[in-house]
C-alpha cells in the first residue's frame, strides 16, 4: 500500500546549530502570535522564519512572508546552515514527554511517503480542509520548493512489532542517538539516522501492508498533492522517483503506548445573548443537566476540577461541559440514549453519529446556538484549546461568550470513520505532543 522511502533531507549543520532546541518549533497552526514572536527572538536560524514568518503592513506580491521565507531558505543553504544528507535516510525518533503524571515515550519514523489521492484508499484523511488555508500553504511550498514540516500520520500494528523490533535492534547495538535535545517544554527528543538497507527495508515493507491515516497536517498533504500536479504539468519528464512525488511524513503506530489524543475544547465568540440565555432550556430535552454549586467567576481551577471529575471518559455516553459568560454557573450535559439516532440517523453516518464532536457540532452549535456551517470554519467565531483551564478562563475573563468542554476522540473512532470514507468535524482530534518542525526538511529537487 503506502510507498515509504528514505530521503536526502536538509538538516541543520551541527557546527552552526549545536543545539536543535533553539531552532525547532511545533507546526505553524498551533503557534500563537505570542509564541511566534518568541520563536523569532529565540535564534536567528529558528525555523519559524520559514514556516510562519512575520507579516508587515507594506507586504506586497514581491515581498511577503513566503518570498522572505524562500530567500532565507536559500541563504541558509548557501551559508551552510542547512546541509544535505549524503545518503537517503530514515529518521527513527523517540519523543519523551510527561502526561498525567507519567513520563512516556512515543516512537516514530520520519520518511518520504509517496503522495496518493485519497480515493485510492492508501492515505486516508479524517478531517475536512479549507481552501483559504490550502492557498496560503501552497504559496509557501511554491516559494521554497520543499516540505518544511512533516505530516503526522498513524498506521495499524496491533503488536507494535515493527517499531519494537527496530527499537530493540538500536538498543542492543549500543548505538547512541545522532541527535538528542530537550525542548522548552521539557520534552526529550532522540533521533537515530537509519541508512542500513535491512532496517530501511524492514520499515518500508511493513508499512506497505495497510493504509496510513493522517492525524495532523491534512492541509499540508492536500497542498503537496496540488503542488506535485503543478510541477508535473510543467515537467512531465520527471520520473516516478522524483522527490516531488513524496511528502515528508512522521509515522507512528496507532497502538504505540505514547500516542496520546487530547480533546479540542471549543471557545465560542459572538453568540447572541438571546440564544445564550435559552441554551440550557433548549438542551433540556436531549441532555440530563447538572450544575456546579457556587464557584463564581474567577474560580477557574475549581470549575476545571469539577468538570474534570464529571467528564469520566471511561464511562459510556457523551458528556459536554458548558461555561457561559452570562452566568457564573458551570454545567455538565449528559446525552440521553437514542437522541442522535432519532434526530440525525438518516443524515449522519453511523461511524460519526455517536462521536462527542458530532453531538456538539450538530446538536449544540448548529441546532441550539444557530451557527451555520460557515461559522464553524471561522476562527473569529470558534477557537480551540487542549487546556480545560484555558477554556474556562476564556469565559471568566470576558474574552469569550461560551466554552464547551469535550472528552477526547478515541483512536479507534478515528480509524473507523476514516476506513469508512467519512470526514469528521473540524478539530475532532488533538494528537499530542505535536511533531516538531526543523528535525528534517524534504527538498523537492534532485541534486
Amino acid at each position: 500500500m503506502a510507498d515509504i522511502q528514505p530521503i536526502r533531507a536538509l538538516v541543520y549543520n551541527p557546527l552552526k546549530v549545536p543545539n536543535l532546541s533553539a531552532v525547532v518549533t511545533p507546526p505553524y497552526d498551533v503557534i500563537s502570535p505570542e509564541e511566534q514572536e518568541a520563536f523569532h527572538s529565540k535564534h536567528p536560524f529558528n525555523i519559524i522564519r520559514l514556516i510562519l514568518g512575520r507579516k508587515y503592513p507594506n507586504d506586497s506580491e514581491d515581498d511577503n512572508p513566503h518570498t522572505r521565507a524562500a530567500a532565507t531558505f536559500r541563504r541558509w543553504i548557501s551559508e551552510g546552515v542547512l546541509v544535505r544528507e549524503p545518503t537517503p535516510t530514515l529518521y527513527l525518533t523517540a519523543h519523551d514527554f510527561d502526561h498525567q503524571g507519567e513520563r512516556i515515550t512515543r516512537w516514530g519514523v520520519l520518511a518520504g511517503v509517496r503522495l496518493e489521492p485519497f480515493e485510492k484508499g492508501i492515505i486516508l484523511p479524517h478531517e475536512t480542509t479549507f481552501s483559504k488555508v490550502k492557498t496560503e500553504r501552497l504559496g509557501l511550498i511554491q516559494a521554497c520548493n520543499a516540505n518544511l514540516s512533516p505530516i503526522f500520520s498513524i498506521y495499524s500494528d496491533p503488536e507494535n512489532g515493527m517499531m519494537e523490533g527496530i527499537r530493540q535492534a538500536i538498543v542492543s547495538s549500543g548505538r547512541v542517538p545522532d541527535i538528542a535535545f530537550t525542548n522548552g517544554e521539557g520534552q526529550g527528543h532522540r533521533v537515530w539516522k537509519l541508512t542500513e538497507p535491512r532496517l530501511v527495508e524492514r520499515i518500508a515493507s511493513h508499512l506497505k501492508q495497510g493504509p496510513v491515516l493522517i492525524a495532523d497536517g491534512h492541509h499540508r498533504y492536500e497542498t503537496a498533492l496540488q503542488y506535485r500536479d503543478l510541477v508535473l504539468s510543467r515537467h512531465p519528464e520527471f520520473g516516478a522517483s522524483h522527490p516531488v512525488h513524496f511528502v515528508l511524513m512522521y509515522l507512528t503506530a496507532m497502538e504505540d503506548s505514547g500516542l496520546v489524543v487530547m480533546p479540542a475544547h471549543r471557545i465560542v465568540h459572538r453568540v447572541s445573548p438571546e440564544r445564550l440565555e435559552r441554551m440550557l432550556d433548549a438542551l433540556g430535552s436531549c441532555f440530563d443537566i447538572e450544575q456546579m454549586e457556587g464557584g463564581g467567576k474567577g474560580a477557574v481551577e475549581e470549575a476545571a476540577r469539577w468538570l474534570e471529575d464529571r467528564m469520566a471518559p471511561q464511562a459510556p455516553g457523551t458528556r459536554i461541559g458548558v461555561i457561559r459568560r452570562d452566568r457564573p454557573q458551570v454545567s455538565m450535559l449528559q446525552l440521553r440514549p437514542g437522541v442522535m439516532e432519532r434526530r440525525y440517523g438518516k443524515t449522519v453516518p453511523a461511524e460519526l453519529l455517536e462521536l462527542d464532536v458530532t453531538v456538539l457540532t450538530h446538536l449544540v452549535l448548529m441546532d441550539v446556538l444557530g451557527l451555520e456551517a460557515k461559522d464553524l470554519d471561522e476562527e473569529s467565531t470558534i477557537s480551540y484549546s487542549k487546556s480545560m483551564s484555558q477554556a474556562v478562563s476564556a469565559v471568566y475573563s470576558g474574552k469569550a461568550d461560551l466554552s464547551l468542554i469535550l472528552n477526547p476522540t478515541r483512536v479507534d473512532q478515528v480509524r473507523k470513520a476514516a476506513a469508512a470514507g467519512h470526514i469528521m468535524p473540524r478539530k475532532s482530534t488533538y494528537f499530542y505532543p505535536k511533531v516538531l518542525d526543523g528535525i528534517a526538511i524534504h527538498p523537492l529537487w534532485t541534486d
